[in-house]
């Protein structure tokens, strides 16, 4: 049974005042302190018996950090990429097309970095793989590789990548992508 703060204060005055006459009608003599123990004591007893509650107090939510899927065959290029973007977005990493869609299949991030050249399924075919994904139709994809051939641009831009960038890519630029792309750092 929770007491209102008004009723509190009132119990303390009553067991205060309740202290003090019991000294008074004794015709006992107490010092400060003894007045002061009894004030303290009483203080406790009401506390204890109002069950008093401190606030609570709402720690502010953060906003959960939008999710990045960095995919390249050079592990040290994307580890080196992961550390620079991990303060601001929950970023995971994949080292295959393969893998890239098995990960978008159980959990959609909200941005995927990728690269052309790669092993058993280049950036052309991952991403045609990654558009058959329900719900990642309209993915934004963002290809982040050494390749300038026009050819093989131009069979990507069919896809509708969310952007084509060169590497080396410097950190200024992919985070100005980023913030087009998700509208915020």
């Amino acid at each position: 049974e929770e007491k209102n703060p008004r009723e509190f204060g009132k119990s303390v005055a009553e067991k205060t005042s309740a202290a003090k006459s019991a000294e008074d009608d004794d015709n006992a003599t107490l010092d400060d302190y003894e007045t002061l123990k009894a004030q303290i004591e009483a203080i406790i007893d009401v506390a204890e018996e109002a069950d008093v509650k401190s606030p609570v107090v709402e720690e502010p939510k953060e906003k959960p950090k939008k999710q990045i899927l960095l995919v390249d065959d050079n592990a040290i290029q994307i580890r080196s990429l992961k550390g620079a973007l991990q303060k601001y977005y929950d970023v995971a990493m994949a080292t295959s097309g393969k893998e890239a869609v098995h990960m978008i299949e159980k959990k959609l991030p909200d941005l995927v970095f990728l690269d052309y050249e790669m092993p058993e399924w280049n950036g052309k075919m991952t991403l045609e793989q990654i558009r058959q994904i329900p719900g990642a139709e309209a993915l934004p994809v963002v290809f982040l590789t050494g390749v300038k051939n026009k050819e093989n641009i131009k069979a990507v831009l069919g896809l509708n990548p969310a952007g084509y960038l060169l590497k080396p890519a410097n950190q200024d630029m992919i985070m100005d992508t980023i913030q087009k792309i998700l509208g915020e750092k």
